[in-house]
């Protein structure tokens, strides 16, 4: 540690995931399917809002059945709102690369183009 070296790490771990959210963010952001992007200022999942139209579980199904690993916010929910809820998916890109990042969006845009 006196010689830097987990520091130096520590460095390129965060040059790596801010290369790597600039990345999905700017692949995500030309996505017509994307309502509204959530938590795109810290971590490595953001929150995905999607058209009322679709509903998130079967958006979550289909995904899986492609091999693509997401999650519906309402997984997330003690108690189910009364009301219509907007659909909400969580995205992470931790460890993913720019190619798994395209793969896995145009698997979402096919789901979506239904």
């Amino acid at each position: 540690m006196e010689e830097g070296h987990f520091e130096r790490h520590l460095n390129r771990m965060r040059n790596n995931y801010k290369n790597k959210h600039d990345t999905f963010m700017r692949l995500l952001k030309q996505e017509d399917w994307v309502c509204r992007i959530y938590g795109d200022n810290a971590g490595l999942h953001v929150l995905v809002e999607l058209e009322v139209k679709w509903k998130e579980e079967e958006v979550v199904e289909q995904a899986r059945e492609q091999h693509i690993e997401i999650h519906g916010l309402g997984e997330y929910v003690i108690q189910k709102p009364k009301e219509k809820k907007v659909p909400t998916l969580v995205l992470g890109y931790g460890n993913l690369t720019e190619d798994e990042m395209e793969q896995g969006l145009a698997v979402l845009r096919e789901i979506l183009d239904k």
